[in-house]
């Protein structure tokens, strides 16, 4: 934990330290979207974090140690469809902070690696 607050993974953590230094007024940490269709609740989404950009907009991030998982998936897209928020995934890669879902690597079809 860090500032009190746990985080899930050292990854998130290290996140946290760095956004906390860019955005340290707007940072919120875990915040909770009720994602409700008409007047069903189909669950609640907690994002890693959100904060809010130069422009006023939202950011909400959530930091990936692997790829996502369906339950993710699905939460991501009633993310954008009720709320117009596009969560950005966020990936600790060689050393820098990316966004956008890793490749998956490729093998041939009778099992040689490929070279990438």
């Amino acid at each position: 934990s860090i500032d009190g607050i746990h985080f899930a993974s050292k990854v998130e953590a290290d996140r946290y330290v760095v956004l906390k230094g860019l955005f340290p007024k707007s940072l919120r940490i875990h915040p909770k979207y009720d994602l409700t269709i008409g007047n069903t609740k189909i669950c609640d989404y907690i994002a890693d974090f959100d904060y809010v950009i130069a422009s006023g907009d939202v950011v909400v991030e959530d930091v990936k140690g692997a790829l996502p998982t369906p339950v993710f998936n699905l939460k991501k897209k009633l993310m954008q469809a009720l709320y117009g928020i596009e969560v950005r995934e966020v990936y600790w890669r060689k050393g820098g902070w990316a966004t956008g879902r890793p490749k998956k690597k490729r093998g041939k079809a009778d099992g040689r690696k490929v070279n990438e």
